[in-house]
Formats: structure tokens, sequence, C-alpha cells
């Protein structure tokens, strides 16, 4: 004679590891997609009409010295990583006092306290 309490801790059994293992198999097929769409994203052709716009720089505004080219590049390459493409390089337009007091006034506020 069989112990009904055996009997349903083994449908329990079962059922949690049918549990576990649909989980997992859901979870490969997540990471599966995640790792593929990844590829998708930084697979480029290679072709020579795509490697053109590369190998002509970035359009610069004049004014602005190769050195200047050189070490805005190079610090973009450090920082961002070595498949960085700069498309153009210009100025900015419009006072940079605006943006310090700009700052300094939410420096103040954030310095108060609320209740």
């Amino acid at each position: 004679m069989s112990d009904p309490a055996l009997h349903d801790l083994a449908i329990a059994w079962r059922l949690t590891c049918f549990g576990v293992t649909v989980v997992f198999m859901a979870l490969s097929l997540v990471a599966g997609a995640v790792w593929l769409f990844q590829k998708l994203e930084t697979w480029r052709p290679t072709s020579k009409a795509a490697e053109s716009p590369a190998d002509q720089g970035p359009t610069v505004e004049s004014g602005i010295s190769p050195e200047v080219v050189a070490a805005i590049s190079a610090a973009l390459s450090a920082s961002l990583g070595e498949h960085t493409r700069i498309h153009h390089i210009r100025y900015r337009r419009g006072a940079p006092e605006a943006t310090w007091s700009r700052e300094g006034r939410l420096s103040i506020m954030a310095s108060h306290r609320l209740r």
C-alpha cells in the first residue's frame, strides 16, 4: 500500500522540476535573442561604399586647427571605444556665462532644505 503523502510529494517534485526547466529554457531563449540583436546592431557591411565616408574624416568648421581635431578624435576614441566616428566639429555658439549662472542658481536652490 502506497502512502498518499509520498504520492503528492512526488507530483510536487515533478511539477517543480518541470517549472524550473521551463523557466531556464525561456531565459535561454531571451539571452539568445539579446545576443542576436547585439550582433545585428554592431554588424557593418564591408563594401567600399560604406568605407568611403570614414576615410574623408569629419567636416570641420574653419578656424579649428588640425591639432584640436586630432585631440578631440583621440579623446573620443579613448573614452567611447575604437568604433567611434566623428561627423562634424564646430564651435558652440552661445553665451558661456549663461551656463555658469544657471549652474550657480541650481547650486543655491539645491542647498536649501525642504520642510
